[in-house]
């Protein structure tokens, strides 16, 4: 997600998707320390293959 903030002219758009990666990314820190492990929505995640 660090590309968002180095793509130049992405402006609002940019800002707003930056604001939702920090939110998620509090949620699930407060998320882990009570419970040891990850939120149900990360650790039942389906990687499908890329080919």
């Amino acid at each position: 997600m660090d590309v968002v903030d180095r793509v130049h002219g992405l402006g609002v758009k940019g800002d707003y998707l930056s604001q939702i990666k920090k939110n998620i990314l509090i949620k699930h820190k407060h998320f882990i320390n009570p419970y040891g492990e990850e939120m149900q929505k990360v650790r039942n995640r389906k990687w499908s293959s890329s080919q």
